[in-house]
């Protein structure tokens, strides 16, 4: 692998975890894929970081998941679909992503139906 594209793996997994650390306080923004696109870009390009995501007690659980079942927890299924419904009510549809067309619209949908469509699994 050339240095520059594990630099720029490197920088989109580290984008994408600061996204998903995000995602944990801020309404709106998904936790999960963030973490899973930050899992797969530290897999090919740094085995530190990888290991040390993987070793993480908030991230490390949902990588796992991921891994063995190809899933996503019920209880960061629950959480997402409940946190997505919440702000939805709260914010009445006027959120950013409702004002968003075309691709970006599609985008979001995307992103907030993603864990209510991936089979759970029993561990959290």
């Amino acid at each position: 692998m050339t240095p520059a594209k594990r630099i720029g793996l490197i920088v989109v997994g580290l984008v994408s975890l600061a996204l998903g650390g995000l995602g944990i306080v801020v309404p709106l923004l998904p936790t999960t894929p963030f973490v899973l696109v930050a899992a797969f870009a530290f897999a090919n390009s740094s085995d530190k970081l990888h290991q040390w995501l993987l070793d993480h007690n908030v991230f490390g659980p949902l990588i796992d998941n991921w891994r063995r079942h190809r899933a996503i927890s019920r209880t960061a299924k629950a959480m997402s679909v409940g946190c997505g419904t919440r702000d939805f009510l709260v914010f009445g549809g006027r959120n950013a992503c409702h004002r968003c067309t075309g691709p970006g619209h599609r985008l979001c949908g995307s992103i907030h139906t993603y864990p209510a469509v991936v089979p759970a699994r029993l561990r959290n």
